[in-house]
C-alpha cells in the first residue's frame, strides 16, 4: 500500500510474476471552494479530512485481510501520513505488516515502486517474486 494524504494504491504480486499489479486505487476529494487565505477553522477541516482518509485506507487493509486477499503487506507514506494511518490500524492488519517505508512514492509507476522497495526494505522481505 502507498499513500499520502490524498491519494492511496493498493498493490498485489502474484507469485510467478515479478512486478507489482495495482488493484485498489483511492483519492480523496478536496475542497473546490477553497481561498488563498486559511483559518484555523479551515486547517482544522483538512486535518479531519486527512484523518477520515486514514480510517478509509485503514478500513480497506482490514477488509482485504478478513477476505484473505492479502497475507502481508508493507506501508508506503510520508511520515506524518504513516503515522496518522498507523493510529487507525488494527492488530490484525499490524500482525501482517512486514515492512514500512517512510516517503512519498505514491506517484512512482509500478515498476519504478518495485525497484524502490527492494532497495528499501530488509532482505526477508522479498517484493514481486524477485
Amino acid at each position: 500500500m502507498v499513500a499520502d494524504a490524498s491519494n492511496a494504491r493498493i498493490f498485489a504480486t502474484v507469485e510467478d510474476d515479478a512486478g507489482l499489479t495495482e488493484v485498489i486505487y483511492f483519492s480523496r476529494p478536496h475542497d473546490k471552494h477553497g481561498t488563498k487565505k486559511k483559518s484555523m477553522n479551515t486547517d482544522r477541516m483538512q486535518d479531519q479530512a486527512v484523518d477520515y482518509f486514514a480510517g478509509v485506507i485503514a478500513h480497506a487493509l482490514r477488509a482485504g485481510l478478513e477476505s484473505r486477499q492479502f497475507d502481508r503487506i508493507v506501508l508506503v507514506a510520508p511520515q506524518n501520513f504513516l503515522d496518522r494511518l498507523n493510529l487507525h490500524l488494527d492488530s490484525r492488519v499490524f500482525d501482517v505488516v512486514v515492512g514500512e517505508v517512510p516517503h512519498d512514492l505514491v506517484n512512482l509507476s509500478a515498476k519504478a515502486l518495485l525497484e524502490r522497495l527492494n532497495r528499501s526494505l530488509p532482505d526477508h522481505v522479498v517484493m514481486g517474486g524477485s
